[in-house]
């Protein structure tokens, strides 16, 4: 072969594998830049995010199609479609004239989300599907993009989203996993408020960064009176009636953006965000009316009330969240021991 010639095969053979390297870092960063994600719209708009400025092997109309219950946490685990593909799918990502995609969702039988009925040109769709293992997970739709088949990146293509959508579903299940067991760990079981460790890791940081911000908050402090009596007289399993009725009472009197705690036993602790001492006491009202309600409503065989102790943050306040704990506390105490005169 003349000289002309190797240099020709030379700087062809280097140009492949030019190619073939940045195609791996092409798919590469996609990996990196997907590969934190919590949640299947996180992933989307990552993809989203990548696709935008990086699609020059995808071309500038294609899209990725997903089979729902791929992303399903509740069937995680479960077989999906072994063959053919469900009648609705959810577009992952995609472009469409070098935009990204604005739908969420397409009909199977439509095959192409950004089809363009206008266009009288001939064009060249490529459908490659995606698998785990025997089954159909997703397809890839490209527009006139025959070259990724010709050059043999297409493969290497299909291997690394195949790798991506996988480790994405593993990583939002996990995800979904330990918000379960956080919320868990912080859950009452038998009332479903907060326990103590959910005002540790709320209500505490929460008021301490009213306190810190210079914001006005609250503290109420709850106990259930004559709470042996209800257990001894009528039984442990209405005790627990009691206790989710004063909970209840609780979530419903004070405003929906308060924490609620079941602190220990009967005894309740609520923070919020608290204008002033007028709005607390109306708080505390409110309380009153909705544990009323709320006796009325489940018909209790027994009496039932609870002491009431409050103490209001104002941006001045010096008091440690220690000290506040102690005061609403101290304050509630002085209306348990005036519980048999007048309860609330």
């Amino acid at each position: 072969k003349s000289r002309d010639q190797r240099e020709s095969i030379s700087y062809s053979a280097y140009g492949r594998r030019r190619e073939h390297t940045d195609f791996d870092i092409h798919n590469r960063i996609f990996w990196l830049y997907t590969r934190n994600i919590r949640s299947y719209e996180e992933f989307k708009q990552a993809a989203d995010g990548y696709y935008q400025h990086n699609h020059e092997y995808e071309g500038t109309d294609f899209a990725i199609c997903t089979e729902k219950d791929f992303w399903d946490e509740e069937k995680y685990g479960l077989p999906i479609a072994k063959s053919g593909y469900s009648s609705e799918l959810r577009v992952l990502s995609g472009m469409k004239d070098g935009k990204p995609l604005q739908q969420d969702t397409m009909v199977t039988k439509d095959l192409i989300p950004f089809g363009d009925e206008e266009d009288d040109d001939t064009h060249i769709y490529l459908f490659v599907p995606l698998h785990d293992k025997d089954t159909n997970i997703a397809y890839v739709v490209f527009k006139d993009q025959e070259h990724i088949i010709e050059s043999g990146l297409l493969y290497t293509w299909t291997r690394h989203m195949n790798q991506s959508l996988l480790q994405a579903r593993q990583t939002i299940h996990l995800a979904e996993l330990n918000n379960k067991l956080e919320k868990l760990s912080v859950t009452d079981a038998l009332t479903g408020i907060y326990n103590r460790l959910g005002y540790e890791k709320y209500a505490l940081p929460y008021l301490e960064s009213c306190r810190h911000n210079r914001m006005h908050g609250a503290m109420i402090f709850a106990d259930i009176n004559h709470m042996k009596v209800i257990n001894d007289k009528y039984g442990h399993q209405q005790g627990d009636i009691a206790i989710c009725t004063v909970a209840s009472a609780l979530k419903k009197g004070l405003p929906e953006e308060w924490i609620v705690i079941r602190y220990g036993g009967d005894e309740f602790l609520a923070a919020g965000s608290c204008s002033n001492r007028k709005e607390l006491d109306q708080m505390q009202e409110c309380v009153k009316k909705a544990l009323a309600e709320e006796i009325r409503n489940r018909q209790l065989d027994f009496e039932l009330s609870v002491s009431v102790g409050a103490v209001w943050m104002d941006e001045d306040t010096t008091l440690s969240m220690e000290e506040c704990f102690k005061k609403a506390d101290q304050s509630m105490y002085q209306m348990k021991r005036l519980s048999h005169g007048e309860d609330m």
